[in-house]
């Protein structure tokens, strides 16, 4: 039976589906309804991120040491000049100027107080309003509607983002990304309408964006991008039309530079800013390109990865071929997107942390702003999928990246809600300085089991070659198993590492103190000093190793010159009236257990020490009476029934006296054992 083939003719088109038609009808009816993409904008992007008003700051990262321990400053409005002249640590210097930074910090401490909730919310809104800028922005550059719709709906779900709204201290990202767009707005805003309002809100816009970042620096360059290709300006006309724009760059510039010279005063080392952490941080460019396009494997504190590296590159030579093509074509928009990227992407290079192939490589949250043009690069590939009439591919493939990008930005966010999450996930790709951190964690909350194995896990992904692991883990050591060779190993391991590792040589010699070895404790706080002259530890631990040495004479004035620093440590006071005693200057010795009782008035030792002192001088009353606040704060302590029955002894209660010393006994104390044999018949 013969077949009965349909031919087509080339010229005939090919009946719709009912797919095609209604995907054709939805672009017709949706494309022009700029309520509903705004609507859609702020509620999806909201509806993801809202949970995070419940996450807490992240312990042991930037949210304590920025936020945690200055609430007193966030909290006063009477400080707001003072963040001009702060770092964005609140420090008086500091590599980080970032004053927008401190002072939007200061609006979420006045509405909500010191509660996380208000900082997370207000990261939403930042990121709320940048998707607003973002759609509005593709629009000003002559995307079609519904193609700006798309791509900023990309941004506002793209999972790549989770950071910089989940994670407080991304704030600054959050403001440069918005003000960057805003101040693009009012310029392009401008040559369309020729209003001088918009010059005066871009002269606003520019200091807001300088002073919360300095690659706001770079942004008049897209300015200059988009006035000689997009909008084809001649050079000569330039000077009499660019004028007003300088003076508005101009002007803000040479006050953010005269506020920030005061604040960032030392250059750092070419290790940790210059062309060699450039070289070093040239894989975050393709890594950031591969997980645009295949957002997997990210991360709270993120490391080179190899995979996504040779997916990037290739990524990235395919882009520069078809950049190089759409400029020769002057299709200068795709120019102008991946030019944004490149712009924002490598001046952070240039800037690495210490240890930083063991801790963070990049950040996920400073790709806010490069992201923007890798968006407007998008638009406009999706504009040229629509012209072409590939309707199918420009409507469904970003469908299917919303929901896809929707569920992995909503999973990756839950990374940052508290502080174990915040550093498991870290761990788990292999981040021995989240691991180290998360063992921090433990540590302070006496779970020294989970903490030693975090410390031994930390070296084990480090090869023994992260110092701080090796470090925390001698720490731990000493605090769980009271392992003093193990800590003095650990702690030599870290010198070997990093010479200049203060706390490290402070630890061994007070390790190699507990082993009798005063020589060598010597000899290590001596290196401590040369390394910081300033540190009140260097001097304390001194005094210590001295007193061990039962040289009290030569203990006393590393003492005094600990406490003279400023120290307000209960400890340092209580040790120092131990040495007064030795040194019989009771009246002294006193005075300092009752300034360390009054700096700690749960302080066992101190009552013990005051006690002691007392037997000493033939006290015995008012001894009974310290040792007895001693026992009520610890009934455990064998030292302190043991003194109590001697001071009872001189009052002549010996049935108190020998119960107190069979209580020490049982406790464990051998020597009491003697005593009872002795007294107690």
């Amino acid at each position: 039976m013969k077949k009965n083939n349909k031919i087509v003719s080339p010229t005939q088109t090919p009946t719709p589906t009912i797919g095609d038609r209604a995907t054709n009808v939805l672009i017709d009816k949706f494309e022009s309804k700029t309520i509903w993409h705004l609507l859609l904008l702020v509620l999806l992007p909201f509806f993801i991120y809202v949970k995070v008003t419940s996450f807490q700051f992240i312990n042991n990262m930037d949210d304590t040491s920025i936020i945690v321990q200055h609430f007193d400053f966030f909290t006063h409005f009477k400080y707001i000049l003072v963040a001009f002249k702060s770092d964005a640590f609140i420090n008086p210097y500091g590599d980080f100027y970032r004053p927008m930074q401190t002072i939007s910090y200061m609006l979420d401490a006045f509405i909500g107080g010191t509660n996380p909730w208000i900082f997370h919310f207000t990261n939403l809104l930042y990121h709320l309003f940048t998707v607003i800028s973002v759609y509005f922005l593709l629009r000003l550059l002559r995307l079609n509607h519904l193609t700006a719709f798309i791509a900023a709906l990309l941004f506002s779900v793209h999972p790549l983002l989770s950071s910089a709204v989940s994670w407080i201290p991304s704030r600054g990202d959050l403001l440069i990304g918005l003000f960057g767009i805003l101040l693009f707005i009012t310029f392009i805003k401008y040559w369309t309408s020729n209003k001088i309002v918009y010059i005066s809100l871009h002269t606003i816009l520019f200091a807001l964006a300088l002073f919360s970042k300095e690659i706001a620096i770079l942004l008049p360059l897209l300015c200059l991008f988009y006035y000689f290709f997009l909008i084809k300006k001649k050079i000569s006309s330039a000077i009499r039309e660019l004028w007003p724009f300088a003076i508005a760059w101009i002007i803000p510039f040479i006050f953010y530079y005269m506020l920030r010279s005061k604040v960032v005063v030392v250059t750092p080392p070419s290790f940790i800013l210059g062309f060699g952490p450039l070289l070093n941080d040239l894989p975050t460019i393709p890594i950031i390109l591969a997980k645009l396009f295949i957002p997997l494997q990210l991360s709270t504190m993120p490391l080179f990865d190899k995979p996504f590296t040779i997916i990037g590159s290739l990524l990235l030579l395919g882009i520069i071929y078809l950049i190089i093509k759409y400029a020769k074509e002057k299709k200068w928009l795709a120019v102008l997107g991946f030019g944004w990227f490149i712009l924002f992407i490598v001046p952070p290079l240039f800037f690495k942390l210490y240890y930083s192939k063991y801790i963070v490589e990049y950040y996920e949250h400073r790709t806010y702003l490069p992201l923007i043009g890798l968006i407007i690069l998008v638009a406009f590939w999706l504009d040229e999928l629509r012209s072409r009439n590939y309707t199918k591919v420009y409507t469904r493939l970003p469908l299917a990246l919303v929901l896809a990008f929707i569920f992995l930005a909503s999973s990756h966010s839950d990374d940052f809600k508290e502080s174990v999450a915040f550093f498991t996930n870290a761990t788990e790709l292999g981040n021995a300085g989240a691991c180290t951190k998360r063992g921090e964690l433990y540590a302070q909350q006496r779970d020294f089991a989970n903490a030693l194995n975090d410390f031994d896990k930390a070296v084990d992904l480090s090869g023994e070659q992260y110092p701080p692991a090796l470090f925390a883990r001698g720490k731990i050591r000493v605090t769980a198993n009271k392992d003093h060779k193990g800590a003095e190993e650990d702690y030599t391991k870290t010198i070997a590492l990093d010479s200049t590792y203060l706390d490290a040589y402070i630890g061994r010699a007070e390790e190699r103190t507990a082993t009798s070895n005063f020589s060598g404790a010597l000899n290590d706080i001596e290196k401590a000093r040369l390394l910081d002259s300033t540190n009140v530890y260097v001097y304390y631990t001194h005094a210590k190793i001295l007193t061990s040495a039962m040289n009290f004479k030569e203990a006393l004035p590393f003492y005094n010159k600990a406490i003279s620093m400023g120290s307000y440590s209960a400890d340092m006071y209580n040790d120092r009236a131990y040495v007064k005693y030795r040194l019989n200057i009771f009246d002294d010795a006193i005075k300092d257990c009752d300034t360390a009782i009054r700096l700690f008035p749960q302080f066992m030792n101190a009552y013990y020490n005051k006690g002691v002192i007392y037997l000493g001088v033939g006290n015995a009353k008012q001894a009974v009476k310290e040792f007895d606040t001693t026992l009520a704060l610890s009934n455990n302590f064998y030292f302190g029934y043991f003194y109590r029955g001697m001071a009872k002894k001189q009052l002549n209660d010996m049935k108190g006296a020998c119960a107190d010393w069979n209580e020490s006994a049982k406790l464990g104390f051998a020597a009491a054992q003697d005593t009872i044999a002795r007294y107690c018949r």
